[in-house]
């Protein structure tokens, strides 16, 4: 049996096949079809991490800490600075009260989604409190690039989430 993601991966190669919209929203079509793996949830955290299985263990710890996550956003492998900008558009769309993002690099360098954080909050324009987990290829650097900004950034996952639990307060 093909998973899921496996499916969608390869959906493009397919044009005897149609998209399975059944269950899907607008959103999710959308965001599936620029190429980005996203589920709406009913939380107020919005996701981004990178690989289905980092971005579940995101939203089990965040369920864990007493935060409810908005979407499940998965970037992939990605190494590219508008890949993970533009990833924040449909984040956005689902309104959260506040942004985690959670990356461990391996193939994707922490630097370079440290820039497409940036880019995103600059272009796009977001206030949204936000709090970063980097750990991985040049992580010193992109948490360091982070800081700069006044975005909070981590090197682990538990003070990542603890950051954001004291910064949602009693909102939850």
């Amino acid at each position: 049996m093909l998973s899921w993601w496996r499916y969608t991966d390869s959906l493009y190669r397919h044009t005897d096949l149609e998209e399975n919209a059944e269950g899907k929203t607008p959103l999710e079509l959308e965001a599936n079809r620029a190429g980005y793996a996203f589920v709406e949830l009913d939380g107020d955290i919005g996701v981004i991490a990178n690989r289905a299985g980092l971005t579940m263990a995101t939203l089990d710890t965040l369920l864990l800490y007493g935060l409810k996550p908005r979407n499940f956003l998965d970037l992939g492998g990605t190494d590219s600075v508008d890949i993970t900008k533009n990833a924040f558009t449909y984040v956005l769309k689902v309104k959260p009260k506040a942004i985690l993002v959670n990356i461990f690099g391996g193939v994707t360098k922490c630097d370079t989604v440290a820039r497409g954080i940036i880019a995103a909050k600059k272009e796009i324009g977001i206030e949204l409190p936000m709090v970063v987990r980097l750990s991985g290829v040049h992580e010193e650097e992109g948490r360091r690039m982070l800081e700069e900004e006044g975005i909070h950034a981590f090197g682990d996952m538990r003070h990542a989430i603890e950051k954001l639990r004291d910064i949602m307060g009693g909102s939850q």
